[in-house]
């Protein structure tokens, strides 16, 4: 048994909330990759994952959203892929390795391209990115915000390549709850179960905010009402205050809207754009998991 089917032997887990949003409060500036700023920053990236894990989070995915070789490149790092994954995947270890408790897992983060069409280097990236999160010692690769079938293909062969469980969840945003690459709910769930070995989970993230992914994850859960389903919704579309960017999506209806995903079908649940600690937090004790 994986370490992953032994998390969810006993129910529902908390995956952690949006990395770059947090970072955003502690020096991230508009336009800075928030990879690289991680890098540079590790003590504070570190509080980052404490801050998820204290509220519950059982599963970290790594500052690596943006750090493959192409969306490096514009920030003249592309040369700094391995090294910039393999300290990500190793600072979140040993915020995962912190103290006593039931164990947490590290999931090696891996984002789009950046590129919307095809690209035969789509594999290799996915490759030489999830090689050096392993390095660094993630547990596992998942591939998130995904919206193309031919990239998320290229993503789970290079994670088959490596040996490595592999996670993912694509963003349903479009009209008709469809990818921005017109991919649906059902399309995927049929694409991920035809591999030789389909992903150890598999849902929706991020998207057009909780209600969205509610709907997604209802239609994923109808066509693959076995597999281990992710829910990781985005606080809402968000607005300006001044200078700041507000979300309104408030810890209180976390809750409640983790006790519906979870009656949808949901088992790892978490958070991505605009979510926070205290979104987490009260997923747990609305689920009973913290």
């Amino acid at each position: 048994m994986s370490r992953l089917a032994e998390f969810l032997a006993e129910g529902a887990v908390l995956a952690d909330a949006a990395m770059a949003t947090a970072a955003f409060s502690m020096g991230l500036q508009p336009g800075e990759s928030p990879d690289l700023w991680a890098f540079a920053h590790p003590e504070r990236a570190a509080e980052i994952h404490r801050a998820h894990r204290a509220a519950g989070a059982r599963i970290l995915l790594t500052q690596s959203f943006g750090a493959n070789r192409r969306r490096l490149k514009p920030f003249g790092a592309e040369d700094r892929c391995a090294e910039v994954n393999r300290a990500a995947a190793a600072r979140a270890k040993v915020v995962a390795q912190e103290g006593a408790g039931a164990g947490v897992l590290v999931a090696g983060c891996l984002g789009p391209s950046g590129v919307f069409a095809l690209s035969a280097d789509w594999e290799a990236g996915f490759y030489e990115q999830g090689r050096a999160l392993l390095e660094g010692g993630a547990d596992l690769l998942w591939a998130e915000t995904l919206g193309d079938l031919a990239e998320w293909r290229a993503a789970a062969s290079a994670a088959a390549r490596l040996g490595a469980p592999f996670c993912s969840t694509l963003s349903f945003e479009a009209p008709g709850g469809l990818t921005r690459n017109g991919v649906s709910p059902e399309e995927f769930v049929r694409a991920a179960m035809s591999l030789p070995e389909p992903p150890a989970a598999l849902g929706v993230n991020c998207g057009g905010g909780p209600d969205q992914v509610l709907e997604s994850l209802g239609r994923l859960a109808r066509t693959a009402p076995k597999a281990i389903l992710i829910a990781k919704p985005s606080a809402g579309l968000p607005r300006l205050e001044g200078a700041a960017v507000v979300y309104d999506w408030t810890p209180e209806a976390a809750g409640l809207w983790a006790q519906e995903a979870r009656r949808l079908g949901a088992r790892i649940l978490g958070g991505c754009c605009g979510t926070e600690a205290a979104h987490l937090a009260a997923m747990g004790a609305a689920l009973k998991i913290n």
